[in-house]
């Protein structure tokens, strides 16, 4: 594919996130006998489901789902690697969330899988969620 279209594509993602996109941290429980644990993801919310597979398209790693709200889709990229690679296809044109790009970068380029949480991975969530507030 010429690099002109590769541009183009990560443009139009990079648009994408920052209009019906999300890029979070978030913690989860599982239980009362479990600890919480953190989660990261990349979101697009739409009412069409045709622009959300559009996106998919463009080598994106996620999955689509129906989203709570009535009529709204969900796309859903999770996984550590699908995140870092989307984001840096995707930075030089993010112009409303970059900062929560970076923060997302620093946050999964240092977060080994094994190792338990620290009170920096709990400092970079509660960074993201304010963040995200101001984005709005």
């Amino acid at each position: 594919m010429p690099i002109h279209e590769i541009a183009l594509q990560n443009a139009i993602l990079a648009t994408a996130i920052d209009t019906d996109g999300s890029i979070f941290i978030c913690s989860h429980s599982h239980g009362k006998k479990q600890s919480p644990s953190i989660g990261h993801y990349v979101t697009f919310t739409n009412k069409s489901l045709e622009w959300l597979n559009y996106l998919k398209g463009f080598n994106v790693n996620g999955k689509i789902n129906p989203h709570g709200r009535k009529g709204m889709y969900i796309l859903v990229v999770e996984s550590k690697i699908s995140i870092l690679e989307l984001l840096k296809r995707v930075y030089p044109y993010l112009y409303i969330k970059k900062k929560q790009a970076e923060l997302m970068i620093f946050y999964l380029l240092g977060r080994n899988s094994g190792k338990s949480y620290s009170q920096e991975d709990y400092f970079m969530m509660e960074e993201m969620k304010s963040l995200n507030r101001g984005a709005r």
